[in-house]
């Protein structure tokens, strides 16, 4: 559930980026330079498909849906040891009332249930937006590594706009490999790195 959410948002946000900022990148262009500008585009899906830093994404996605997984089955574990102790502590304070005083004791009880409850789900719902604050920041500190590697690979190849494959109908040149190959390389170099 987490991982489609956060999945759909990644995409969501990575297609407007890329579509927005090629426009922005087009209009600057529009004038009589429009002739020499060269357009490339590159196939998102296959970016977060092959690249390292998102398939490294897509393990924290799984790693912090385990990590909430196993938060929240510990606090429904202990909801439920409170819930015990509350019924039993009602249990030995009922003992010898009346019923009207039992039945007093039964709202009390009730009570604090509703108040347990709120504060499970508050906790749950703090935790999952600790989450989500984090992988957005890890969503966008990959985006902006991204962003910056395909405008190495367009710079390499003299490439002026640079769009998402799906905002391209003819034209233009696939960066896609150029950028896979580029990511990988420094992949590589950056773990050589932090083995010495």
């Amino acid at each position: 559930m987490l991982k489609k959410k956060v999945g759909r948002l990644i995409g969501v946000l990575m297609a407007g980026i890329v579509a927005l900022t090629g426009m922005i990148l087009f209009s600057n262009y529009s004038d009589a330079s429009a002739a020499s500008v060269k357009i490339g585009y590159v196939d998102m899906e296959t970016l977060r498909r092959e690249l390292p830093d998102y398939q490294s994404l897509q393990q924290t996605i799984k790693d912090k849906e385990l990590e909430y997984n196993l938060y929240r089955g510990s606090l429904y574990q202990k909801h439920q040891t409170d819930l015990k102790d509350l019924e039993n502590k009602y249990t030995k304070l009922k003992a010898g009332k009346s019923d009207a005083e039992k039945a007093e004791l039964d709202k009390k009880l009730q009570n604090e249930i509703k108040k347990k409850g709120e504060e499970l789900n508050a906790q749950l719902s703090d935790k999952f937006a600790e989450i989500q604050n984090y992988l957005r920041q890890k969503d966008q500190a990959v985006w902006d590594k991204v962003r910056k590697l395909i405008g190495e690979v367009a710079d390499d190849k003299n490439i002026s706009v640079v769009l998402d494959k799906n905002a391209v109908y003819h034209g233009g040149k696939d960066l896609t490999k150029d950028v896979i190959e580029k990511a990988k390389k420094q992949a590589e170099e950056e773990s050589k790195n932090s083995k010495k």
